[in-house]
């Protein structure tokens, strides 16, 4: 469907009833967000590159605060805006405290008198303002749990720019980046800021910019090529988060684990007492990283010991600390229980793969069965009160379908010391666990729906219909799995782990039974949920849980190859900045150190996004809060009306692809003034019929109390109690 035959309307609950709207307030009872630009007759984008300096990483505030300073690049044109940073102004080198006091400029390492000449001449062409105009840019932005990254984003960016006279891009880059005390400008951290502004039916200016996105990014690649038009400039870039998962910080060098050793020999002689907490093995793992970096000295790759990396390795406020079943749930990093977290380091390993199987090893995630059986329970006895009390009392009582969960999030900050050897400056690298939730329906297994209940927090709706009611959709795909069926691992080989500790089956079979209904084939007759026993399962590489993961392993499989599930769908929309996130793209907030440039100072702390999953403010989803999530409504006609000129439509043709849908990667593409966005969606299963939970967990519970009391020789039941029993099971759980 063309864009140009969509009409405009923004209330989905007028969108319901068949009626249009010209205003872009929503329903006040209603959580869905509108397209932000839908209020304004048109709209334009405004990009612009520029540099950051040490202290705006080390204080992620600063980024959103500021303004940006030392431009390289902008759409439109730089004009006056170029806010150039002074350099060599009183013929001086600035050192740190000089920097933190603003009485010099801001480089931070003597240079030659050659060197010093060289970079005034930069300087000079950056202060020219040359124009430099932006004529696409590409965001691929993957934000949830995914192939590529398992629990961890995946953002990169593909700009093309031209320059109508002269060749100045990279004299402009090494300049912004000095201006900002980096030597070193390929591994500058440069920023992109991205503003909306609308217009109102007469080209006038509707007041501030709409919504403004800062995202820092790091550079990888440039390619320039030179013609009669000028010069064009293609540059890759990934978020400055993500310069951690390259090779040279993603990898171990050596080998090591959370054990003590003897001074004597060097001897394993037991493990570290700090192993009983996460934080405490995070650390232990820090420790073991930053020691095998004292290798690369000794063999003259680095300049001495000063110079080296240096890894963080923590977890945020909110992630389970305690290993056992006597993990507390009030996140406690400082009581020890009887469990130790520990991991075997092996050389070439992912950093990232070594802390995501020692978060397993808690058992608040290994033992997830046990937080989705709480939602159950909880839903079961919101539903006994249904009709006992309001409508707006009974939506208040039905639990959080978001379930705890975690994901690793990275930084990367330059520091002062530069070594001679490599001709970078030294790096800190910060690995840190953070919460994320993630959907209770990422858990349905085969007889387990409560659909009508899922959607509670939904902020997007989308519907592809041919009516006046679609006016964000462009184009649609589905790609429908038609063998699709859940693995059920099974580890043959070994003895799995209930027989070593106390886990419950990840497989949620158990909840099934429980609170679903085995009477029930399929809650949606058209998309069958089903499951099968499988053998094939990964090996745990980095701790000595060995095979024993083996149903932590079928759900991690299943989170993160998202678009393996039954139905996906590939939805080109009208573009809104609300798929683009601004948390995501900052860096982690740290306390800084006089080696860091920051005199010890802590960082700010960015407000607004703690357990938030969308930020009302910016408008936009909070992907590192939780995932991000949609519903999607189909309705095609069955013919054209020839008498009355419209199309026809019937209840039997709503397409049962309706639903709500997990949003698990987003491009939005920026070219020639046309924003438009695709995005690549999974619809989570059995959406079928509600199932009476509480009815189910009635009979159940009676059924169980009966047959325990048989066992216990306190009740003789007679025939009839027997026919009924057996009635009530088959009735329940199936023939």
């Amino acid at each position: 469907m063309a864009s140009e035959d969509l009409t405009y309307y923004v209330s989905s609950k007028a969108a319901m009833s068949g009626q249009t709207t010209q205003t872009s307030s929503k329903d006040p009872k209603s959580t869905i967000e509108p397209n932000v630009l839908d209020k304004y007759a048109s709209y334009n984008y405004v990009w612009t590159l520029s540099a950051l300096s040490r202290e705006e990483l080390l204080n992620p505030n600063s980024i959103t605060t500021n303004k940006p300073h030392d431009i390289i690049a902008k759409s439109g044109g730089i004009g006056t805006d170029g806010n150039y940073s002074p350099f060599n102004e009183k013929g001086k080198v600035a050192n740190s405290s000089a920097v933190l006091s603003g009485t010099v400029d801001r480089m931070i390492t003597s240079l030659k008198p050659k060197q010093l000449k060289e970079a005034e001449n930069y300087n000079k062409i950056l202060k020219r303002g040359h124009d430099i105009f932006f004529e696409s840019v590409v965001i691929d932005g993957t934000n949830t749990a995914n192939e590529q990254r398992k629990l961890m984003n995946f953002n990169k960016l593909e700009m093309q720019l031209t320059e109508p006279f002269g060749v100045t891009l990279f004299e402009k880059l090494r300049a912004a980046a000095l201006n900002n005390g980096y030597r070193d400008h390929i591994d500058c951290p440069y920023l992109l800021t991205l503003d909306f502004r609308g217009y109102d039916n007469k080209g006038n200016s509707l007041g501030n910019v709409i919504t403004t996105r800062y995202l820092p990014i790091k550079i990888t690649d440039a390619e320039m090529e030179i013609n009669q038009g000028g010069t064009f400039y293609t540059m890759t870039a990934v978020a400055w988060n993500e310069f951690a998962l390259t090779d040279r910080f993603l990898y171990t060098r050596g080998t090591g684990g959370p054990y003590t050793k003897s001074k004597k020999d060097n001897e394993k002689v037991g493990i570290d007492k700090r192993a009983s907490t996460l934080n405490g093995a995070l650390k232990l793992l820090e420790e073991n990283l930053n020691e095998q970096q004292k290798v690369e000295v000794r063999y003259g790759l680095r300049e001495n010991e000063n110079t080296l990396d240096q890894y963080v390795i923590d977890s945020a406020p909110g992630v389970y600390q305690i290993n056992g079943e006597s993990s507390n749930s009030e996140f406690d990093d400082t009581t020890v229980s009887g469990g130790y977290y520990k991991f075997s380091i092996r050389p070439n390993q992912s950093i990232a793969q070594v802390i995501t199987d020692i978060v397993l090893q808690s058992d608040e995630y290994r033992n997830i069965s046990k937080l989705v059986e709480k939602y159950w329970k909880d839903l079961g006895g919101a539903q006994e009160l249904q009709g006992q009390v309001t409508d707006e009392e009974f939506k208040a009582m039905i639990p959080d379908p978001m379930v705890p969960w975690f994901k690793i999030k990275t930084s990367v900050y330059n520091s002062e010391a530069f070594d001679n050897v490599t001709k970078m400056h030294s790096k800190i690298i910060h690995f840190q666990v953070i919460p994320w939730k993630i959907h209770v329906m990422n858990f349905a297994v085969p007889g387990l729906s409560a659909s009508k209940l899922w959607g509670k927090k939904v902020r997007k709706a989308y519907k592809y219909i041919y009516t006046g009611e679609n006016n964000q959709i462009i184009d649609l795909k589905i790609n429908y799995k038609y063998g699709f069926f859940q693995a059920r691992l099974l580890d043959g080989s070994r003895s799995d782990a209930a027989s070593s500790r106390d886990v419950k089956d990840l497989g949620l079979i158990a909840i099934a039974k429980r609170y679903g209904s085995r009477a029930i084939d399929f809650p949606e007759g058209l998309l069958p949920l089903r499951s099968y026993p499988s053998t094939q399962k990964n090996e745990d590489v980095s701790t000595e849980d060995a095979g024993s993961r083996t149903q932590v392993d079928e759900f991690m499989d299943y989170l993160t190859n998202p678009l393996a599930d039954m139905v996906n769908v590939e939805m080109t929309i009208m573009g809104d900045p609300a798929f683009i996130g601004q948390e995501n793209y900052l860096p982690i907030p740290r306390k800084t150190t006089s080696t860091e440039g920051g005199g010890g100072a802590t960082s700010e702390q960015v407000a607004g996004y703690k357990g938030r999953l969308y930020d009302d403010k910016l408008g936009c989803f909070n992907y590192d809060q939780g995932e991000a999530f949609v519903t999607l409504d189909f309705r095609f006609p069955t013919d054209i009306n020839e008498k009355k000129g419209v199309m026809d439509f019937q209840s039997m043709e709503n397409v049962h692809f309706s639903g709500l849908y997990k949003v698990v990667n987003v491009v939005s593409e920026f070219r020639q003034g046309k924003f438009t966005q695709t995005l690549k969606m999974l619809r989570y299963n059995n959406q079928g019929e509600e199932i009476n939970l509480a009815e189910n967990i009635r009979v159940l519970t009676d059924y169980a109390t009966k047959a325990e009391s048989i066992l216990r020789g306190v009740w003789n039941p007679t025939a009839s109690d027997i026919e009924g029993m057996r009635t009530t099971e088959q009735g329940v759980n199936g023939p």
